[in-house]
């Protein structure tokens, strides 16, 4: 009977754990897209402005663009994002329940509020502790 609840228990964690590596997965999924929106956009952009540098070659025109760097912040949440999902897989780690569910409670959150901040991956990683355990 102890060993039944031991069981149920474990497969709880697991269940709730895989709901979480599905999250991440979802997660690393927008970051790509949004990092390809940035580069599409920087490309388009670019090849704009250099139109119309052709046709007011005379004209002092500027560009500023911050697509670049978006896209580099995209490929940062990524890394970010994809070590946390190394580390919520390998069944070595040990995970504590109370870190799935503030996991799980984050991207709940985020629903509610419509949002997907750029600096969640990291967060999850502190919940994780995984800046103090060798990963």
């Amino acid at each position: 009977m102890e060993n039944e609840s031991i069981l149920k228990e474990k497969e709880k964690l697991s269940e709730s754990r895989r709901i979480a590596i599905k999250r991440m997965y979802a997660l690393v999924y927008w970051y790509v897209d949004e990092m390809l929106k940035e580069e599409d956009a920087e490309k388009r952009e670019k090849e704009e402005f250099k139109k119309q540098l052709e046709a007011e070659p005379d004209k002092l025109q500027c560009r500023i663009s911050a697509h670049d760097n978006n896209a580099r912040v995209m490929k940062t949440c990524i890394r970010e994002a994809r070590d946390a999902i190394k580390f919520l897989i390998n069944s070595e780690n040990d995970i504590e329940e109370w870190q799935i569910s503030g996991i799980n409670a984050m991207f709940d959150q985020c629903n509610i509020e419509n949002i997907v901040p750029y600096d969640m991956p990291t967060a999850i990683k502190g919940l994780l502790c995984m800046h103090i355990v060798r990963c």
